[in-house]
């Protein structure tokens, strides 16, 4: 089935066609040709005329010669083989050397001669000379073929003796494989190891090092046979600082600061990128910057993703356990694209994409539907997003996927009618009917009129007092004026979920006069949240979504925002000392009775917890005690945790103090792109810190120049659907014309209707779930 799809915008291109198989080859980082040495234009001269001086160099004079021009020398003709020999036996001297300390330039001098009976020769001799060092050896072998079966034999020889060693396991491991991706070279192949032993390497790691461990087995291509072992490490550091998830999605060495803004990747990395992950991760790397808006970043994983999928589909490979089919490669390509073209130009081009689904007879699964739906509802497309909904067949969603819409539903709810409590109610009160209730046994049927576990929740966090009483936080003792909304009985019976009861608050909040979110208010609603919550953790039979696997701090989130912030978007902060010291009393004593997984909390919290205490209060040991406490938890560094500690001590005149909070910053990469980093620049320069921070700023604009250049294709430029009966030619007229008016059109309908239209034929054709 021939399947194609071209962004001429953003380069994307697809096809199910098996194309030419990319050839990886074991070659050094790429080399820019030189017509001049030392003056002397040897290839416009008979070669043989002018002795090369690389064959009369020393070895100290050969290393230091720069990769391009190395390359260009030793392409030139020797006059006697006597020249030949000794620099030959100079190459052998400097591997020799070298190995442990350059990988790299070995791989270059190695790779430099020619196949054939000197290479073999010299490969030979090294491995002779090698036999009792098996560290050196391994090196040697990786750089000759990392897929032959003496570097993976040896590997795993020298991974099983490092395990065995008493003291310093993992700085053993990890200088062992640092010589090896030091090499530069690519390892096309996965070196796949047993889930046993891939443990074996996370547990001898320290966690400091987990970045480390992680961009060694990128270079390296080290693989586990299952998948899912890979993916608790990879998301731990993308849960981290902005170096680990540079990491994460990069492999790259050791980053600095100003290279976690780098996006373009010679062809050797790229190789790399693409022989590890797998299309799930690029997939996800993909919709991480549709989700920040990072259109550059966005279309350099999208390109990844479709090159990688166009190897996968015309590769025989090694099945790996948990990867994922064809079929569904495609489908979750057209998914992230659909996203990514909603995202950049705009939601009707999810009509092209449906319609190309429906020409090719490619099902229109659930998880493509409930990314258009999440993204019409954030665009503010909300007919369009109910219309999506009602279109969901229910009767083939499993239970995970019917809760997944759910909650989508009750965002689009939130989002639709943000100051309407009593409709978001309704609808929760629908759909979250469970009978889990922790004082459910206890409510009266005759006094509330029918049990209902999330009515018993909020009136007994005395919500429904503010929304359905006296506008007072209260019990109300009857539920007979709340208005379910009508659900499909299957969307009913679940129980609630944290980040819905977060929700509630956050309308009821928005609900208010700004006038009456009072000090008193909130934390009054924070103690009888927070009795409820210890309640329902000290009972033994845990109420939903208070339970330790469920909980999360958005609650809490919502509340003290609502004291602390003006607007919703920026660090405009009250300050009245009365709204802080509330915040900072629910801050403390939250932390001290609820114990979180890190994943469940929320960093910005910490943000604006630390930016009100020292900018506008200078509470230094609240502050201090706060990013320990966010240490403590593995929660990232951010610029608003590290700014305001630079700024209060700068200030202060304290410019040592202050340099060593800025040593943090860059040590972990921090993002630096709010408007108060100009000041921190400056301080920087002032001060002469060693970092000014000028390649970062530097990197920074040049991809913010990138970013507006893509934008501007990507909003003039059609998508182009290529199908069976398509032509090149056909296309390019399409890229003219606009499709004979077909994309001018487009923007004429109605998009509602044209949307009804499409789902009503892709459930005709009976590929819609």
């Amino acid at each position: 089935m021939p399947l194609a799809i071209r962004s001429h915008a953003t380069a994307v291109h697809i096809s199910t066609q098996p194309p030419n198989p990319s050839k990886l080859n074991l070659r050094s980082l790429p080399f820019t040709s030189i017509n001049k040495f030392e003056g002397i234009e040897y290839q416009s001269l008979p070669q043989d005329t002018y002795p090369n001086p690389l064959f009369s160099m020393s070895k100290i004079e050969i290393m230091n010669l720069s990769p391009e021009d190395y390359l260009h020398l030793i392409k030139i003709r020797s006059r006697t083989i006597h020249e030949k020999d000794q620099f030959y036996i100079n190459l052998l001297e400097l591997i020799n050397e070298q190995i442990l300390e350059d990988p790299n330039l070995v791989m270059r001098l190695l790779m430099s001669v020619e196949e054939g009976e000197i290479r073999h020769v010299i490969t030979t001799s090294l491995k002779n000379t090698f036999k009792s060092n098996k560290v050196k050896r391994s090196i040697l072998e990786f750089i000759i073929s990392p897929t032959s079966t003496e570097f993976r034999d040896g590997f795993m020889q020298i991974i099983k003796n490092i395990n065995q060693l008493a003291d310093d396991k993992g700085e053993t491991l990890l200088n062992y494989l640092n010589k090896l991706a030091m090499s530069g070279v690519v390892n096309p192949e996965p070196l796949l190891l047993t889930t046993s032993w891939y443990t074996r390497l996370v547990r001898i790691t320290p966690s400091t090092k987990f970045d480390e461990l992680y961009l060694y087995l990128l270079q390296i291509n080290i693989q586990t046979k299952s998948i899912v072992q890979m993916e608790r490490l990879k998301k731990t550091l993308m849960r981290g600082t902005e170096t680990q998830r540079f990491v994460a999605r990069t492999g790259w060495i050791k980053p600095k600061w100003h290279q976690t803004l780098k996006y373009e990747f010679d062809a050797s990395h790229r190789d790399k990128m693409l022989a590890f992950f797998a299309i799930n991760d690029l997939r996800e790397f993909t919709e991480y910057f549709i989700k920040k808006k990072d259109i550059v970043n966005a279309n350099v994983y999208l390109g990844l993703l479709v090159t990688k999928f166009e190897q996968k589909s015309s590769q025989t490979m090694i099945p790996r356990y948990g990867d994922s089919t064809l079929i569904q490669d495609i489908q979750t390509i057209l998914q992230t694209i659909v996203r990514h073209v909603m995202t950049f130009k705009g939601p009707k081009n999810c009509i092209n994409v449906l319609k190309f689904m429906i020409k090719n007879q490619l099902e229109v699964k659930f998880d493509t539907l409930i990314t258009i739906m999440k993204t019409l509802t954030l665009q503010g497309h909300y007919q369009e997003a109910l219309l999506l909904m009602n279109n969901i067949g229910l009767e083939k969603l499993d239970t995970i996927q019917r809760s997944r819409l759910i909650e989508e539903i009750l965002i689009l709810i939130k989002s639709r009618y943000p100051r309407s409590p009593k409709i978001l109610i309704g609808y929760i009160t629908s759909v979250f009917n469970g009978g889990n209730a922790l004082n459910g046994e206890n409510v009266s049927k005759s006094q509330y009129g029918s049990t209902n576990s999330a009515l018993s929740l909020l009136n007994d966090l005395k919500l429904l007092g503010l929304s359905h009483g006296t506008g007072k936080i209260s019990l109300i003792t009857s539920f007979d004026n709340i208005q379910k909304a009508s659900v499909d009985e299957r969307l009913t019976g679940f129980e609630f979920s944290s980040n819905s009861l977060a929700n509630v608050y956050e309308i009821i909040l928005d609900s208010l006069n700004k006038s009456e979110v009072t000090s008193e208010l909130i934390y009054q609603l924070y103690e009888t949240y927070i009795e409820q919550v210890v309640k329902s953790l000290d009972s033994g039979c845990p109420r939903k979504p208070f339970t330790n696997e469920l909980m999360n701090d958005r609650v809490v989130n919502h509340l003290i925002n609502a004291l602390l912030r003006k607007t919703g978007d920026d660090f405009q902060v009250e300050e009245a000392p009365d709204r802080y010291e509330v915040a900072k009393k629910i801050m403390l004593d939250f932390n001290s009775k609820i114990k979180i997984p890190r994943k469940h909390r929320t960093v910005s919290l910490i943000d604006i917890m630390i930016h009100t205490s020292l900018m506008v209060h200078k509470d230094y040991t609240f502050a201090s005690n706060l990013i320990r406490f966010s240490r403590e938890n593995h929660l990232p560094f951010t610029f608003n945790q590290l700014f305001p500690f630079i700024s209060f001590h700068y200030g202060r005149k304290e410019y040592h103090i202050a340099e060593l909070w800025y040593n943090e910053l860059v040590k972990h990469s921090v993002k630096s792109t709010a408007g108060p980093a100009k000041e921190l620049f400056r301080i920087a320069r002032e001060l002469n810190w060693n970092v000014y921070g000028f390649a970062y700023r530097k990197n920074n604009i040049h991809k913010n120049h990138k970013a507006r250049e893509q934008m501007e294709s990507i909003k003039s430029d059609p998508v182009i659907f290529i199908g069976e009966e398509d032509t090149e030619d056909l296309v390019t007229e399409e890229l003219i014309t606009g499709g004979n008016g077909q994309f001018h059109k487009l923007a004429d309908y109605n998009f509602c209707d044209e949307l009804a239209s499409i789902l009503y034929e892709a459930r005709s054709s009976k590929i819609l779930i």
